[in-house]
């Protein structure tokens, strides 16, 4: 995987469109990302040059508004999109990048009060962190399936975790973050986003991009990508990019 770079930025729906949408393309595209998961993802946002492999919409439909994950490929790379149950807020997809085959699964996790907006049937009417460990619990059964089907492809768990691994918890509870801790421990992956800083230089990401613990720790780069034109934050996410 030499030289592969992987991005995961939440866009906050470019911020509800109009002309921030191609300032949005424009901040992407310029971080020449190999694998991009995009989070809370404007619907139809098409990157030139890449396909998407989309979850369901924030509605709960299938892929016809904005949704919640997209994971952005190259167009000329091999791929396959992998069927996951449409109360997911998640999207997976099996591909081989820079030769090396992998799976590569995007993710929201639940944040506080988010129970309303998720899939119907996604909450199992459970709110705070029993929620975020039940959606979390069952993005684990999803990864572990996927990883002892094909035990030889290297699995990629990005996206926006609402959780952080270090520094304050602000957003995030101490329960999520020993949930969270636990799964990455028992799916032997590691975070390498946990000390990363946020946007909010006073907290640390709640954003992630996870590998094999056994993987050699690539080099990690936050980028705060602006809107020059009104000088504001496309996003109120930082965006994160792990070269390997």
């Amino acid at each position: 995987m030499a030289g592969m770079r992987i991005v995961t930025w939440n866009v906050e729906r470019g911020r509800r469109g109009g002309p921030r949408n191609s300032e949005l393309i424009n901040a992407v595209m310029g971080l020449r990302a190999d694998i991009c998961v995009l989070t809370e993802v404007p619907a139809a946002l098409d990157l030139p040059g890449m396909v998407a492999i989309r979850s369901c919409s924030e509605g709960g439909e299938p892929c016809s508004a904005d949704v919640w994950v997209a994971v952005y490929l190259p167009n000329d790379s091999d791929w396959t999109a992998l069927d996951l149950p449409v109360i997911r807020t998640a999207a997976a997809v099996k591909t081989v990048i820079d030769g090396r085959a992998l799976f590569v699964y995007g993710t929201v996790l639940p944040w506080r009060g988010s129970g309303e907006y998720l899939p119907v049937g996604a909450s199992d009417g459970k709110t705070g962190p029993a929620l975020f460990e039940h959606v979390l619990d069952e993005q684990v059964v999803d990864i572990e399936r996927l990883t002892s089907s094909a035990p030889e492809r290297t699995m990629i768990w990005a996206g926006d975790f609402n959780q952080t691994l270090a520094g304050p918890n602000w957003g995030g509870s101490e329960r999520g973050r020993v949930a969270l801790r636990r799964a990455l421990s028992r799916l032997d992956l590691v975070a390498w986003t946990a000390d990363a800083p946020h946007q909010d230089e006073r907290l640390r990401s709640i954003d992630h991009i996870c590998g094999p613990a056994a993987t050699a720790r690539p080099s990690l780069a936050v980028a705060r990508p602006t809107n020059r034109r009104r000088d504001t934050f496309i996003s109120d996410h930082a965006c994160y990019v792990v070269s390997i």
